[in-house]
């Protein structure tokens, strides 16, 4: 018997109307005790029921083993955790061969980059120590320019690096990153007119600033 149907019978012994349902006679011959105590039980059961179904058997999750941030960015624990939380909520399969070597440039290994240094950026806005938010940042700009290199649509890190070394007022940098996105995308097929206006905009500001 389902829990809508448990809780109806219940209802309707409380009231006092009688049903002609083979299931329902069965619940009217139970007393309101029994009856509760079968609907919770199976309203548990179906719950471990949908937690099951949102298991994946054979998933593996990135430990913290697998994904050994760098000792010199002082990441605290707490950061550590939150920064993998959030990475296995964007996707179970990101980062599983841990943290990702320079010299790989597969798709996978590129899109962990792009994502491992936006939660990086992440945990530098809210990390209150001033040296450890700048490592941070360091280290996600690092990751970024290595994608600038290894990545035909490179999009994501260009325009991350402007935005990050433009609020360092880092212009010269800010240029180089725009400048070269603008070069690298008149060769490739995703740039458009609609990039162009949007760049063209972009790179106007950090013009203003002498660069």
């Amino acid at each position: 018997m389902d829990i809508l149907k448990l809780i109806k019978s219940l209802s309707d012994i409380l009231g006092g109307k009688k049903q002609k349902s083979d299931g329902i006679t069965k619940a009217l011959t139970t007393s309101p005790g029994s009856l509760v105590a079968e609907a919770i039980k199976t309203a548990t059961e179906a719950q471990e029921e949908s937690s099951k179904d949102l298991e994946m058997p054979g998933r593996i999750l990135p430990t913290r083993k697998e994904l050994a941030f760098p000792q010199h960015l002082g990441l605290s624990q707490e950061y550590e955790d939150l920064v993998l939380q959030r990475i296995i909520r964007i996707g179970p399969g990101r980062l599983m061969s841990g943290y990702p070597a320079d010299e790989d440039s597969d798709e996978s290994t590129i899109v962990d980059r792009n994502v491992l240094a936006k939660e990086l950026l992440w945990a530098s806005r809210r990390d209150e120590n001033a040296s450890i938010s700048v490592n941070l940042g360091d280290e996600a700009a690092r990751l970024l320019e290595i994608n600038l290199k290894q990545d035909d649509d490179s999009s994501f890190a260009w325009d991350t690096l402007r935005i990050l070394y433009s609020k360092r007022k880092d212009w010269a940098n800010a240029a180089r990153v725009m400048d070269g996105a603008l070069e690298k995308g008149k060769v490739q097929h995703y740039w458009n007119e609609d990039l162009q206006a949007d760049w063209e905009k972009k790179r106007a500001r950090i013009s203003k600033h002498g660069h």
